[in-house]
């Protein structure tokens, strides 16, 4: 287990500095969002490396922490020289409150917050010794790549081959890359690699999505977000159960996260953050290609409409920086990989018949108005409901220095929702097993997003900064 936190540890290391490089945001204000983000960031990076690893060296080695120790020295160098040259003297919002009083809500939510932390950490930990080693995906599909990646030796591409086609292994390898190289570290396989990555990313979520409301909109309103975001009950189940959704929801909301704040704070390298999040939520799972192509194609073309090409073509240029090594990953994987694309099209005649059925169209919309208001709940359909209620009762209030991102943020969960929704539409398979084995997955991808905009649309009572003037 030490080696295990030690091969996670290295990886934070390695994202760490790669977010406060980027961001230029100064680490005592922004540390929590930093240091989640970069955390989670190091495990993404750390698990492009390995791959690119088993691709030139041909087998897994504990070499490859050489390579992550490099890679640390020389992003902590080229900090430290940043520090030298260029000191951040940037100024940043700082609190409008003005009486010692306003600490009382911050400390009740704060300490609701983390009494709900601690219960879904006893539910995860319940869930984990039910399934030790994760539900059907999770040893099917996630933990049997990284069994290939680690033990396959010069044939680790068999993980990749037709013959089991059952286990997906059209798949990206994020999470199998990332649970292979602990066990490089820890010299075997162990349980405890893919609950240990699990467990960081489901409460990672969490984390994020306080810190970068209480950021923008003050320590009880980060609290509160990261309350609603904890009763999803889901979160803490599918996470347990070491699903790979759990990821990509964090990528999800990382990259919005890094969108926003680009924007509101004036984050110099925010949309190289975006797009790397985005990037390695596409190398997470297939979900995350969609989400990428959508990020970059409205963010595009709102800038064309409110702004200029010049400045369209330099944020498409910033994001597709920051994607390019999660894609070159995924592009080198897909070109070594025999395995056909899981989804299977029958044709345009099939197609066309699915679309113009009505009942299918009522099914899907069945299922996905239950699985957007259970996304929510605490069992009983309220958690969504108490979100809008919230957000109806403190108003809307968006600043206009962010109306271009905000726009932005909820077009691409709109899409992104649309585009699920195609998918079941045109699905082959039967509609009613394909969507209830898997909506209630798909909304969890959406859900912190959903919460994101919410918190940040709001007229909250207290606003922690104003954003500084546009240049």
């Amino acid at each position: 287990m030490p080696q295990i936190l030690l091969a996670l540890a290295q990886a934070a290391f390695m994202g760490v500095p790669i977010v406060v490089l980027l961001s230029q945001l100064p680490f005592k204000r922004f540390a929590f969002v930093q240091t989640i983000l970069g955390a989670s960031i190091g495990i993404g990076v750390s698990s492009c490396v390995y791959f690119l690893w088993l691709v030139l060296a041909g087998a897994s080695s504990a070499k490859v922490f050489l390579v992550d120790g490099l890679l640390i020295l020389g992003l902590l160098y080229f900090y430290w020289i940043r520090r030298r040259i260029a000191p951040n003297s940037r100024p940043v919002a700082r609190d409008t409150g003005a009486g010692k009083v306003q600490w009382l809500m911050p400390l009740c939510t704060g300490l609701c917050f983390f009494a709900g932390c601690i219960i879904c950490a006893c539910f995860f930990a319940e869930e984990i010794r039910e399934y030790p080693h994760g539900n059907w995906d999770a040893w099917c599909t996630w933990n049997l790549r990284a069994r290939f990646l680690f033990w396959g030796g010069e044939h680790w591409q068999q993980g990749l081959s037709p013959a089991i086609a059952w286990s997906h292994p059209q798949y990206p390898l994020l999470i199998p890359g990332a649970i292979a190289r602990c066990w490089a570290a820890l010299g075997g396989a162990s349980k405890y690699a893919p609950t240990a990555i699990a467990f960081w990313f489901t409460f990672g979520t969490v984390g994020l999505l306080t810190a970068t409301v209480a950021a923008v909109r003050g320590a009880t309103q980060g609290f509160l977000a990261g309350l609603f975001l904890l009763g999803a009950v889901g979160l803490t189940r599918n996470g347990a159960q070491q699903y790979a959704d759990i990821p990509l929801s964090f990528f999800f909301l990382a990259s919005l996260s890094c969108l926003y704040l680009h924007r509101y704070f004036e984050v110099t390298g925010g949309l190289i953050l975006a797009g790397l999040c985005a990037g390695l939520a596409a190398w997470t799972k297939d979900e995350g290609s969609v989400f990428l192509m959508l990020l970059l194609v409205i963010n595009g073309v709102l800038c064309l409409c409110f702004a200029s090409f010049k400045e369209a073509r330099k944020e498409t240029l910033h994001l597709i920086a920051g994607a390019a090594l999660p894609l070159m990953c995924l592009f080198l994987f897909k070109s070594i990989n025999p395995c056909p694309s899981g989804f299977h099209n029958d044709g345009l005649a099939a197609n066309v018949a699915r679309i113009l059925s009505w009942e299918r169209h009522w099914v899907i919309l069945g299922y996905m108005g239950d699985a957007l208001l259970d996304a929510g709940s605490w069992r009983d359909k309220s958690g969504l409901i108490l979100l809008g209620a919230y957000v109806f009762v403190s108003g809307v209030k968006i600043p206009s220095l962010v109306y271009r991102v905000f726009a932005t943020i909820l077009c691409v969960l709109i899409f992104q929702f649309i585009a699920y929704y195609a998918i079941y539409l045109i699905t082959p398979l039967d509609l009613d097993w394909h969507i209830s084995h898997s909506i209630d997955r798909l909304f969890l991808h959406l859900f912190p997003g959903l919460i994101l905009v919410a918190f940040l649309a709001m007229g909250s009572p207290k606003v922690h900064g104003r954003p500084p003037s546009p240049s």
